[in-house]
């Protein structure tokens, strides 16, 4: 059974795993979850509550998916317990809090304040206590008793605040913007990389007679490719080599059988076998607009005789046909079309400053969730930097945290089905600390 801290009547989308019995470091595919709900407020007496949604699988990968409502996590504590056909039984417990760690930071100036007391330094005697001077308290806005009148600044300059503050280099005496900004380039590319954390969904359209096809430049790696028969093979040369004998580059063929690549260099890919022309009924079709005349277009809720729509043209053209102008359509057979889950590099991070001496940066791709991950890495690596001992240890300390985040991301990674975890490994692979 799982335990899950949440947010009180907050939406929740759950994913869970389901266990073969016969094999249990399978996963179980095609199964039908039954789920049953219980809540609790208190220390009060389990009921039992109805789900709105259902576990439905995700794809055929063993893992299934619901959405929870607001209204169904609106208790101190949910019991969900799933069964099915061929998995072992498993349950799922949600404690809920108003607040979470992540709230607390959610002080308004405007609204929320703080006392300020002025105490006694002074000890009297009982014969003199009528002269003690009276305590007295103030209300002062939070932000006033630190002295400070920055807001919080979330994103690259967020982060890069944090960080300094832990440098104990404010004004940027001891590490430059540029410096740090680089350092957090390469925190979001390892932690990237290590967590698998940015992802892509691409459709492809292969073409008759070619075979060889290049990737989207930010593209790492091919995880998974299907089409409309299902899962196409990924295979390396040597593979094919062995799997199609030494002529497979050269041969054809009407159905798509894999996917070669370079272990070495992800950014494209062969087919094998390179496809024919093919035959029969096609159903996707792509528009080539190579009219100058405009395209035909369908507008909604009018009615008309004709089955072409509505055609936009050209005032000025001339023209016979009782459908208007129209351009090329090319037909796209289904059999051509492969859809690729890659994952991908972040862009470079990049920042520059403008005349009144304000910097501004590119976005950083990898999500806010993980800033607190980037904050240790930047600040570990810098104060590598220096040569005295006591930065030494302190850097120790964030980089060895920043290992344990990171550890803790590839976890979620596996969980969340993002990352596959080998035949036979039941664990993720372990984080390197060597950075």
């Amino acid at each position: 059974m799982g335990q899950i801290i949440a947010k009180k009547s907050s939406a929740y989308y759950l994913a869970i795993p389901a266990i073969s019995v016969a094999s249990p470091e399978q996963f179980s595919t095609g199964e039908t979850m039954v789920d049953t709900a219980y809540a609790k407020i208190g220390a009060g007496a389990w009921t039992s509550i109805a789900l709105a949604d259902s576990f439905t699988e995700i794809a055929t990968t063993g893992m299934y998916e619901i959405d929870l409502a607001a209204s169904e996590l609106a208790y101190d504590q949910v019991l969900i317990k799933v069964t099915g056909a061929t998995m072992a039984d498993d349950a799922v417990l949600f404690d809920l809090s108003v607040k979470l760690v992540d709230d607390l930071n959610d002080f308004d100036p405007a609204v929320d304040i703080v006392a300020r007391v002025t105490l006694v330094d002074k000890v009297e005697t009982v014969s003199n206590i009528v002269n003690v001077t009276t305590i007295t308290t103030t209300s002062e806005q939070i932000c006033d008793v630190f002295n400070s009148t920055q807001p919080y600044r979330p994103g690259v300059s967020g982060i890069l605040a944090n960080v300094r503050d832990s440098l104990s280099d404010p004004d940027a005496e001891r590490f430059t913007e540029l410096r740090l900004v680089r350092l957090l380039d390469k925190a979001q590319k390892d932690l990237n990389i290590r967590a698998q954390i940015l992802r892509a969904k691409v459709v492809f359209q292969l073409v008759p007679t070619q075979s060889v096809y290049t990737l989207p430049v930010d593209t790492r790696v091919i995880t998974r490719v299907l089409n409309e028969a299902g899962p196409v093979p990924l295979m390396t040369h040597e593979e094919a080599d062995a799997e199609y004998g030494l002529t497979w580059e050269s041969e054809t063929g009407n159905s798509l059988k894999a996917l070669i690549y370079d272990k070495q260099n992800q950014k494209g890919f062969k087919t094998y076998p390179i496809l024919d022309n093919p035959t029969g009924d096609d159903t996707l079709y792509d528009y080539v607009p190579d009219s100058d005349f405009g395209l035909i277009s369908v507008i909604g809720g009018f009615t008309s005789i004709s089955d072409y729509g509505v055609s936009v043209v050209d005032d000025s053209a001339t023209f016979s046909s009782p459908y208007g102008v129209v351009g090329t359509f090319t037909e796209i057979p289904d059999v051509l079309r492969v859809t690729m889950y890659t994952l991908v590099n972040p862009e470079t991070l990049t920042a520059a400053q403008d005349g009144n001496l304000v910097w501004t940066y590119s976005p950083l791709q990898v999500p806010d969730t993980y800033d607190t991950v980037l904050e240790h890495y930047v600040t570990g690596i810098a104060l590598r930097d220096d040569q005295d001992t006591l930065s030494r240890e302190l850097s120790r300390e964030h980089l060895a945290s920043y290992g344990d985040l990171v550890q803790k991301a590839i976890k979620d990674a596996a969980r969340n089905n993002i990352q596959s975890v080998g035949s036979g490994r039941t664990n993720p692979p372990k984080y390197n600390s060597v950075i």
